[in-house]
């Protein structure tokens, strides 16, 4: 079983289903702050009505779990805080960090997401 990590700085988490019936999901920290994350409770408030609305489970908290639907191609796009710029002149301080990449992914991968204080991370297992 190989298992990814990828680490962002982000608010929100947008994966996008390309080209074929183009669908957004958006991933937040569905309201909670410090340190543990998201109950299930929180993740089913911030989330209904919404293309996630019974997709988001927490089996551990704060961590939260959703399972890729189709196989295909997603567009992830994170967008997050820059923090400040430790005297860095050429780093912009206020303006939202964003990175974008193209993904294949596999339809019943698991997929755990969760925000922290120094940023998400996403990992993915089968």
């Amino acid at each position: 079983m190989k298992k990814n990590l990828h680490t962002f700085v982000v608010m929100f988490l947008v994966l996008v289903v390309l080209p074929l019936q183009a669908q957004t999901y958006i991933f937040s920290n569905a309201g909670a702050s410090g340190s543990y994350g998201p109950s299930q409770g929180q993740v089913n408030a911030a989330y209904t009505g919404t293309s996630l609305d019974g997709q988001v489970t927490i089996n551990m908290q704060g961590i939260q779990e959703w399972t890729v639907p189709a196989n295909g191609q997603y567009r992830i796009q994170v967008i997050g805080a820059t923090g400040g710029n430790q005297n860095e002149p050429i780093v912009s301080v206020g303006h939202p960090a964003d990175i974008s990449g193209d993904f294949t992914l596999t339809a019943g991968v698991k997929t755990q997401i969760f925000f922290s204080s120094s940023g998400l991370v996403r990992r993915s297992s089968r």
